[in-house]
Parts: C-alpha cells; sequence; structure tokens
C-alpha cells in the first residue's frame, strides 16, 4: 500500500517537472515495495498452505485463520476452567476438612500445647462421642465425593 502510495506521489512529482524529488520518491517506493516482499515471505498467512491465497486469488483466507486461532483459544479456555473448577473442588474438601477438625477438638478437648487429654472441662461423654461419629461420616463423605 505504502510502495503504492509513493510511486503515485513520484509520477506527480514528474509531471509536476521535480524529477529530482519524483526520483528520490521513487526510490522509496521500491524501498517500501521490498520491505513489504520480505514481510509477504515470512507470513504465516502467505507461507501456510491453509491460508495462502489459491493462485487466482490476490488475498489470504483470513476467515480461515481467525478461526483457527480462536480455536485454540477456546481449548485454553476450556482447560482453564477445568482447571478452575478442579482447584475449587480441592479446597472445598479442605475447608470442610477444617471444619471437621474443629468438631473434633469441640468433641475430645486436648490440653494446649500437650496435645494431652484433659480432665479440666468435663464434658458429657454422648456428645463427645456424636461429634466424632458426625466427624468422621462427615470425613467418609468428602471423601467419596
Amino acid at each position: 500500500m505504502r510502495a503504492t502510495v509513493l510511486t503515485l506521489v513520484s509520477l506527480q512529482m514528474k509531471d509536476a517537472g521535480n524529477s529530482t524529488a519524483a526520483d528520490a520518491t521513487s526510490l522509496q517506493a521500491k524501498a517500501a515495495e521490498a520491505r513489504s516482499n520480505a514481510a509477504q515471505s515470512n507470513s504465516i498467512l502467505y507461507t501456510n498452505s491453509r491460508y495462502a491465497p489459491a493462485p487466482g486469488e490476490i488475498a489470504p483466507k483470513l476467515d480461515q485463520y481467525l478461526v483457527d486461532l480462536f480455536t485454540k483459544a477456546q481449548d485454553l479456555l476450556k482447560k482453564q476452567n477445568a482447571a478452575a473448577e478442579e482447584y475449587n473442588r480441592w479446597s472445598s474438601k479442605g475447608d470442610d476438612i477444617r471444619r471437621i477438625d474443629a468438631l473434633r477438638r469441640d468433641a475430645v478437648p486436648v490440653r494446649p500445647g500437650t496435645g494431652a487429654f484433659t480432665k479440666a472441662t468435663p464434658r458429657p461423654c454422648c456428645g463427645r462421642v456424636a461429634g466424632v461419629v458426625a466427624a468422621v461420616i462427615w470425613m467418609v463423605s468428602i471423601i467419596l465425593s
């Protein structure tokens, strides 16, 4: 595009009688065309047979390129969403395990710093058993989910 514009400007300058500027602009047009050809030869749109224009066509197949590009992005998005769901599932299990541990600590108190059972705060035995049973059932349900 730039080469075409510079070529037209060069022709206008030549018609106006300014041959020195026309020659300089013509040289710039040739350089722009060379850069364009070099970029085109390295472009995936012209080197890949899926996107390159057919012999009678001018422009590459941009629609196919965009479909392929967005297909890869959609695949990556699906993988990312699956990983996020897996993370949330395990994070939720971790939260549940902390709740179960808190329930177990309420059911079977220990003396702080020693890990030994305490007799300072007696609790009803059925409450302790119910707490431990509930914690075990809850833990099994988390593991099986």
